[in-house]
Order: structure tokens, then sequence, then C-alpha cells
């Protein structure tokens, strides 16, 4: 619409204004890039490299969607609500172990969310591209309900599913210590009028990422210091941490070794 180029659905160049006559201009070498595009359980994805993917989105997410229903009893037609972004003083991967620390903090750091599950049910579930951690509602939480899943799909995004409520989290790299984290946050559709639930959970959600980023912050700060050292995975928690840390290792790998043989 810019300059009057009109383009066909399939994003091919059908008409121009003004190119009559200029040399070696042709009309299908200047059509709209193609990308790759996926729809997962209403999530659209989409992919800008311009080579194909080397693995389907279907096949890289595997089950994760379709188990995020199981755990938390079925699916319910749910409405957005609303998107949150926090700015964390952190490396992204920072946040990403974060999460995916199996619930190891959240009985020490995270004492109103630790009072509305039973942490004794805690159990993650690790796959190729994605892990699961679940955990049982202590009964006494409107907003967590019976049970609650959370999702991780490498490399940056995350799907919580607790009570009414679906959150999915973004993670954005924006500098070497520097991260942003989009929420946008999806509610059962009979509940969308209720306010006051709405307020109150978004209260209880926004004291839970408070405390995540004086966490981050915290380690971020000794990876600064010099006198860290890498410690071992405690396996009855970290699973998912692993999971996450083995194909960040065999991405830097690989792509470190392109760079070397290109160069």
């Amino acid at each position: 619409p810019y300059h009057g180029w009109t383009y066909r659905t399939d994003g091919r160049l059908t008409k121009t204004v003004g190119m009559k006559g200029i040399e070696d201009f042709k009309a299908k070498e200047n059509s709209l890039k193609p990308i790759h595009v996926d729809i997962i359980d209403g999530f659209i994805f989409v992919n800008f490299s311009a080579s194909s993917p080397r693995v389907g989105l279907r096949e890289w997410a595997g089950g994760m969607f379709g188990r995020v229903e199981e755990i938390t009893g079925g699916s319910s037609e749910l409405e957005f609500v609303q998107r949150k972004t926090y700015s964390l003083d952190c490396n992204w991967k920072v946040f990403v172990d974060n999460y995916c620390d199996g619930g190891y903090h959240v009985p020490y750091a995270h004492g109103g969310l630790n009072s509305g599950i039973d942490f004794d049910t805690y159990k993650i579930e690790r796959f190729d591209h994605w892990s699961m951690q679940s955990v049982s509602g202590a009964g006494q939480n409107k907003r967590l309900g019976d049970a609650a899943a959370y999702g991780f799909l490498y490399p940056n995004f995350m799907v919580n599913r607790y009570g009414p409520w679906m959150d999915t989290n973004t993670v954005i790299p924006i500098g070497p210590k520097k991260t942003r984290v989009i929420f946008d946050y999806f509610l059962r559709k009979d509940l969308c009028g209720d306010e006051e639930f709405i307020k109150k959970s978004m209260e209880e959600s926004d004291v839970v990422q408070q405390e995540d980023e004086v966490l981050c912050a915290g380690v971020q700060a000794g990876l600064d210091s010099g006198a860290y050292e890498q410690g071992r995975y405690v396996p009855r928690f970290e699973g998912p941490m692993h999971c996450f840390h083995r194909l960040l290792y065999e991405d830097y790998t690989t792509t470190i070794h392109t760079v070397d043989v290109i160069s």
C-alpha cells in the first residue's frame, strides 16, 4: 500500500508502479518473503528463518500442550485478560534456570504460592525439547485451583495453567544482563466479569514475579562476582534445568563449530 505495489495472498507480486522498463527487474524475484507458521492449541508460532526448520514445530513441542490440559483437568474456553511486561537485571538464561529448577526454591522464596499447593506432590517430566512441572493444589486458593502445570518449551517459552487461569511467558534477551519477560494472562470466560477476582489474582501473580526478580538479580550478581564456580545438579528437582542446559550446549557447540568451519 505504501507505493501501490500489489501482492497476492500467497505473497507473489502482481502489480508495480513506475517499474515498467526497469532493466533486470523480475516481479517473481520481488515477492514477499515466506515465513513458517504453525498453530497449536490456539497458539500461533512464526519462524522468520529463511531456511526450513530442521524439526517441525509439532514434533519439537511434542505433546506439551496436551499434557498441560491433562494435568489441569481438561480444556476450558479461555479469554485474554491482559499483558504485563517485566524487565529483569539478569541474563535471560538466569530467568529460565529459575523457572526450570523443579520448584526447588518455591518453599523458601514464595511463601504465598507455597501455601496454595501441596508441595509433596510436585512432579517433573523431561522430554526432547520441553519439560513439565506439575503439582496438586492445597484446595485453599481459587486462583491456583486443584492442580497446576508449568510447561517449558525450549528455548524461551512457558505455558502455565492453574485453576481457571493460564499465562504464557516469552523470555526476550535485551542485553548480556538485561531480560524482558512478557506475560500474557488468560482466564476462563465465565470469570472474566469478576473484576475483584481478576485484580486479586493479578496482585498474587505479581508478588511471585517480584520475588523471582530478586532471586534472578542475586544470581546475576553472583555470576559477576568472579567467585562463581559451577555446582552440582539436584536430580530430585533440577531435571528441567539440566534439559535446558543440554539443549543450550548442543546449540552453542554446533554454532561455534559451524563458525569455525566457515572461517
